[in-house]
């Protein structure tokens, strides 16, 4: 008698458990019933908004519930991370994150309303490119040999503009000056349109941009480019060199932009998310957009390759701002 109460018990409880389970399959193998919020942390109209639009649309086709873009700027991404990191994470609330959101903040804020490791799940990249070193086309710096020479010989005498303290455009800088052996005052910006002004104009001898910007101003002849920060040379500057190419240790620096979940999404639910995104990736939209901004072909990342990125990146960046003592 005692053993076959015994095995009803468990029969029971067994029961009970897949009972539990059934209603959060069901919800998980449905997905998505509803529509999908991608929230991008920068105004719109500019090139991470566009990219994230088109991106969202094809998801739209793909998934059949609508993506609708929910534009949350300010605070270095902040406040749009902060709203994914505390959303459930179902696949409802998604979000366009940069190296800010996951790499630098950390280390740049004394303290942040998230934690990206704990909070935040990068599914896929959304976008990459490289950072242009651009001079004035009156400039007495004829090349990326010479600004080296010059910066050399002249300790502080040059300057170097960027988009924000603390952003890849400075840090980027802040490695060169590391390996090379340089100095040069920093003078930052709020946003790379004065900052390219400036340098047009002399006020400043030198910045590293996105190829969005300054494309359009070295075709007009208006900036010269000295240098690229991608490993290979740029196909829409061939002639102009890698720091790589005189600098190994380098190493590279992009400027990418991302599609991130809450952290801890059903498998199955991340999986058709990054599926969609990665059909997104190779759309005759995506491909045209990504080369009116400059941006390098892309093809699908795997997740393991994405935890390594971010790792390494982290890692990275990380050190050059201690090193260099940035803070905001």
């Amino acid at each position: 008698m005692k053993r076959r109460t015994h095995l009803g018990q468990l029969l029971a409880t067994s029961l009970a458990m897949a009972a539990s389970a059934l209603p959060g399959a069901a919800w998980s193998a449905g997905y998505p019933e509803r529509p999908i919020t991608l929230v991008v942390p920068f105004t719109a109209g500019g090139p991470t908004d566009t990219i994230a639009r088109i991106v969202a649309e094809d998801m739209t086709r793909t998934l059949g519930q609508p993506v609708i873009i929910e534009n949350k700027p300010g605070a270095s991404t902040i406040i749009g991370a902060q709203q994914v990191a505390r959303a459930k994470p179902d696949g409802y609330t998604l979000l366009v994150a940069t190296p800010g959101t996951l790499v630098t903040n950390q280390f740049l804020y004394k303290d942040i309303p998230y934690n990206a490791d704990r909070d935040l799940d990068l599914v896929q990249m959304l976008s990459v490119s490289p950072l242009i070193a651009v001079v004035s086309p009156k400039s007495a710096i004829k090349d990326f040999d010479d600004l080296i020479t010059r910066a050399k010989a002249n300790p502080n005498q040059l300057s170097f503009a960027s988009v924000g303290v603390g952003g890849v455009y400075q840090l980027a800088f802040e490695r060169l000056q590391e390996i090379a052996g340089i100095k040069m005052t920093h003078v930052p910006y709020k946003g790379s349109s004065q900052a390219l002004i400036d340098v047009m104009s002399g006020v400043v001898d030198m910045m590293f941009d996105t190829p969005t910007s300054a494309l359009p101003h070295i075709q007009a002849g208006k900036l010269r480019p000295i240098a690229v920060t991608s490993p290979q040379r740029f196909a829409l500057l061939p002639e102009v060199p890698t720091i790589d190419a005189r600098y190994p240790a380098f190493d590279s620096a992009i400027v990418w932009a991302g599609l991130v979940a809450p952290k801890g999404l059903p498998p199955d639910v991340r999986a058709r998310i990054k599926s969609a995104v990665d059909a997104a990736l190779s759309s005759e939209k995506y491909l045209q957009a990504a080369r009116n901004f400059g941006l390098e072909p892309l093809k699908p990342w795997s997740s393991d390759d994405l935890s390594k990125f971010i790792t390494g990146q982290r890692a990275r960046w990380g050190d050059v701002i201690k090193r260099a003592n940035i803070h905001i």
